[in-house]
């Protein structure tokens, strides 16, 4: 059954997180949409978003969080080693590697964790926004690409 599972992953281009659930097999589906629904609940601003053909979130632009499902093993990415560095204590039972989190549906990350990832996570980018507001050419180069998306929409529908 897992072989199927990778195969419609591998083939099939879920363009939201619910076709990307639909084709997982239990328990890995359940366990994929706690978490989810755990990201949404800590972070409800966070745009869903198919990223490197995982499902993601995103927080003011920027990524927060994937998860995905492989044939023997889930994952959870918060993409930053310094998140997994950080939580180096409580991860000691789940394989880790640079900002992965492997795991299995019989060995789940407990839900206070995946909160406090998300949490940190929120934190770190803020940071980082508020980093960048301080770079005037920033908000030029996305005042330029919106007046071209309005000038692109505008030469094809006039």
């Amino acid at each position: 059954m897992t072989e199927i599972v990778n195969w419609v992953i591998d083939t099939i281009k879920a363009t939201t997180h619910d076709e990307y659930l639909m084709h997982i097999d239990e328990p890995q589906r359940s366990l994929m949409q706690n978490i989810r629904n755990m990201i949404k609940s800590t972070c409800p601003p966070a745009a869903e978003v198919i990223s490197y053909g995982m499902p993601a979130f995103k927080y003011k632009w920027r990524p927060l969080v994937w998860y995905a499902v492989a044939k023997d093993r889930c994952s959870f990415y918060p993409w930053t080693n310094s998140v997994v560095v950080r939580f180096k204590n409580e991860l000691e039972k789940f394989t880790t590697w640079k900002g992965t989190i492997r795991f299995t549906p019989d060995n789940p990350i407990p839900t206070w964790l995946i909160k406090k990832i998300v949490k940190l996570k929120m934190e770190e980018i803020i940071k980082k926004n508020s980093i960048n507001k301080t770079r005037p050419w920033k908000i030029l180069t996305h005042l330029y690409d919106l007046f071209i998306i309005i000038r692109l929409f505008f030469y094809h529908y006039t």
